[in-house]
């Protein structure tokens, strides 16, 4: 069963351990204003995307390698790029601000 990133207007299937889906969700949420919220139920309303809906049954979804593990995005290719690309940002985002506090 996966888990779902609630990110601004996205709704996100995920799979992975508890671990490594909450520093998934943790580095996601510096790319947004709001809070990135995990859930473990299918969230109120389903899936947005129809081709989101339909991705658990497609086995050529990426993995991203978070901390010493991955995650696994269940979703269509647009949204998969997105959500990779929020992801990245999120790490760069992470990194500027962790080097800038330990130059201090």
């Amino acid at each position: 069963m996966p888990s779902f990133l609630l990110l601004d207007q996205l709704t996100i299937p995920l799979v992975g351990c508890d671990t490594h889906l909450t520093q998934f969700t943790d580095i996601c949420e510096y790319t947004t204003e709001n809070t990135a919220d995990l859930l473990d139920h299918q969230p109120a309303g389903d899936l947005g995307c129809p081709s989101c809906h339909l991705s658990p049954y497609d086995p050529n979804y990426p993995m991203i390698p978070v901390q010493d593990g991955a995650v696994a995005v269940l979703a269509c290719p647009d949204h998969q790029s997105e959500i990779v690309e929020r992801f990245h940002t999120g790490l760069n985002t992470k990194q500027q601000l962790t080097t800038s506090l330990n130059m201090s």
